[in-house]
């Protein structure tokens, strides 16, 4: 039996292998800092997993750049002081709400009046508060300078719909005029779109004030890791569906034929009412691949699947529903309720983690912690079994092809 005693991993092979890993540049700087922070001789396996932790953090907390201030003006250091204050962001804000409510209150109003004419209140409306998110871009980008500026996700977000919203109004007063001067124009298409459009901008805005709130930002940043995390499970779903729809089409090809729904003297067919030929079903069948994976998808969502069933099984015979209900099985009872169930464990993870911030951290602290991205594997962590140090030890000393400092 071997007994390691003080044996591990010299540091030089540990900063080799951190300064070789494939990982973002945060994360290998993070792991680096915490490098040269511990510098034991020798690493134990409790040692190199405690450095390798900050993997688990997905992406190290960038340092934000240093606000530009112009020290040599007080005047101006205080103007830039106001525009990046916090109740600054509530002024945004409350703009941005009102102009959303102006636009609800015109569209229930004057509906037609405001989408088609050039010099609607409407449009007056958002030609005025398009200028003011213009300004207001124009004096955040000036008083934090680019690099503070575009460090944000949250400003270069701004600045995007900002400047599409711009374009839109630009376009319309080339075509059509500024809505208080000129001839008023009715009807036309263009307009009508570039209203909406602008409509729709204006209302995806707002969406900049869902990481500032405490409960949507928790929200926000689930859904975020829902999608993250979304390839294990389209990976099931795709293994699933491309077998199903090839096992269909073995057994269900042409096993219906195409009748149509009335005769060569064009007389109506006496189909049942409901019935998989009255309902003009003919393409969904399982002739070919594509058609095989629309019959599975309204089977799964519950769509007429009783249609289906009942179709094939005249067809075939009842011994059909056994495809069909092993389908349903596999498809809604266990791949999509574990679906379900991940997104609640997902957001209770994250409500005891914000929970937990706010007893130790300040306001804008809790919201950094709610909105840390987690994986699958974080989330079950718990529930791994570590493998004991001895066992590592082992495996890496028997390893063909690492060669580690005594």
């Amino acid at each position: 039996m071997l007994i390691y005693c003080s044996v591990g991993v010299g540091h030089s092979v540990v900063k080799s292998i951190v300064d070789q890993i494939n990982v973002s540049k945060n994360v290998k700087k993070a792991l680096q800092q915490a490098l040269k922070r511990r510098q034991p001789a020798i690493y134990a396996a409790t040692d190199f997993q405690t450095l390798f932790e900050e993997l688990n953090q997905e992406e190290a907390v960038r340092e934000r750049p240093e606000i530009r201030w112009f020290s040599d003006y007080p005047k101006i250091v205080a103007i830039q002081k106001i525009l990046i204050h916090r109740y600054f962001f509530y002024f945004e804000c409350s703009m941005a709400f009102i102009n959303v409510i102006l636009i609800s209150v015109q569209l229930q109003l004057q509906y037609d009046r405001s989408l088609t004419s050039s010099h609607s209140t409407l449009r007056v409306i958002n030609f005025c508060f398009i200028i003011y998110y213009v300004i207001e871009q124009c004096l955040k980008l000036w008083a934090m300078g680019w690099r503070r500026y575009v460090s944000e996700r949250e400003h270069i977000f701004e600045a995007v719909i900002t400047i599409a919203l711009a374009i839109g109004e630009t376009v319309n007063a080339i075509e059509y005029g500024i809505p208080v001067y000129g001839n008023n124009i009715h009807g036309k298409l263009m307009l009508w779109n570039i209203i909406r459009i602008i409509n729709i901008l204006i209302m995806i805005r707002l969406l900049r004030v869902i990481p500032h709130i405490q409960a949507m930002s928790i929200i926000a940043s689930t859904i975020i890791d829902l999608v993250k995390n979304m390839k294990a499970f389209a990976g099931i779903l795709i293994v699933f569906y491309y077998s199903f729809a090839i096992m269909g089409m073995e057994l269900f090809h042409d096993a219906i034929k195409y009748h149509g729904n009335s005769t060569q003297n064009g007389s109506v067919l006496p189909y049942e009412c409901g019935s998989y030929q009255q309902l003009d079903y003919w393409a969904n069948n399982f002739d070919d691949f594509a058609a095989s994976v629309v019959v599975l998808w309204d089977i799964m969502v519950v769509n007429n699947w009783h249609v289906f069933l009942a179709a094939y099984a005249k067809a075939t015979s009842y011994w059909s529903y056994i495809y069909f209900i092993i389908w349903w099985l596999l498809s809604v009872v266990i791949v999509l309720n574990l679906f379900t169930a991940l997104i609640l464990e997902n957001f209770i993870i994250k409500w005891d983690k914000n929970v937990l911030a706010s007893r130790e951290r300040s306001g804008t602290a809790e919201l950094e912690e709610a909105n840390n991205l987690i994986s699958l594997h974080q989330m079950f962590r718990d529930s791994l079994k570590e493998p004991a140090e001895n066992e590592l030890l082992v495996e890496l000393t028997n390893h063909n092809y690492l060669m580690l400092d005594r």
